[in-house]
């Protein structure tokens, strides 16, 4: 299993998984967006894990600024995972690599099912 960015997999592969698990998605163009004019994205936008020419999970890192009682950090986020679930740990391992080396303190990840 090898784990790629958004810019080295087939936008239409990513497309199709966030359809399936979501039930919608976001198209290339979307996606050219929101890292043009978000910058709680990340460069890499997303990781996602392939097998065989296949993207079996998706994981969307987020970097929020927080003002903390000890003053303004960097938080991140995860959004957007989703995988079989036999194949989910190896996008997530790359977003939590990713996460030390932005430096945030706080990481969390939040579902809303």
């Amino acid at each position: 299993m090898k784990v790629r960015t958004y810019d080295e997999i087939n936008p239409l592969a990513a497309f199709r998984l966030s359809l399936l698990a979501f039930g919608s998605a976001w198209d290339d163009a979307r996606i050219r967006r929101a890292r043009l004019h978000d910058r709680r994205y990340l460069a890499e936008f997303a990781f996602y894990a392939e097998e065989r020419g296949r993207i079996l999970a998706q994981v969307v890192p987020l970097r929020f600024r927080v003002r903390l009682m000890t003053g303004v950090e960097d938080v991140g986020g995860l959004a957007g995972v989703c995988s079989h679930p036999s194949h989910g740990a190896a996008a997530s391992r790359a977003a939590s690599s990713k996460r030390r080396t932005i430096g945030s303190v706080i990481w969390a990840c939040a579902s809303r099912r």
